[in-house]
């Protein structure tokens, strides 16, 4: 009787072929993994820095209605980096003034299946703001 298991020489502590191959396979999936979640945290940072430079638009825009005169207020626009802010008054009565802002720009807009969104170059957005007249200080 010849047994098979005697007459091989022990192994020298390396890793087969299969071993090999195998823990390549992991390692290129994980180094795939770090590049989809890398571009998605990419794409988060630049969507967030379009967010704050349109609220900064946004915020000037106010600042500059709200330093008119209540009764010097008009519709207007302006400029702001890479914003057209343009603003109508909506409704109007002695103690306040409806303001509509329109903010046109770089922007994040909902995708056709409408939950994936994505970076556009023209974006439209349209905010209410109510102003109230100061009361009179003159007695």
């Amino acid at each position: 009787m010849n047994d098979d298991t005697t007459n091989r020489p022990m192994a020298d502590g390396g890793f087969t072929l299969v071993e090999l191959l195998v823990a390549l396979v992991v390692l290129t999936v994980g180094i795939l993994s770090l590049g989809l979640v890398a571009g998605g945290i990419n794409q988060q940072v630049k969507a967030s820095d379009i967010s704050v430079e349109r609220s900064a638009s946004l915020r000037a825009a106010v600042e500059e209605i709200r330093a008119t005169p209540f009764e010097d207020l008009a519709s207007g626009s302006v400029t702001i980096d890479a914003y057209a802010v343009s603003w109508t008054i909506t409704a109007s009565a002695s103690s306040y003034k409806e303001v509509e802002i329109v903010t046109i720009g770089p922007g994040m807009a909902p995708g056709l299946d409408g939950g994936t969104r994505r970076l556009l170059a023209t974006v439209a957005d349209t905010f209410v703001y109510r102003l109230l007249a100061r009361p009179s200080t003159q007695m």
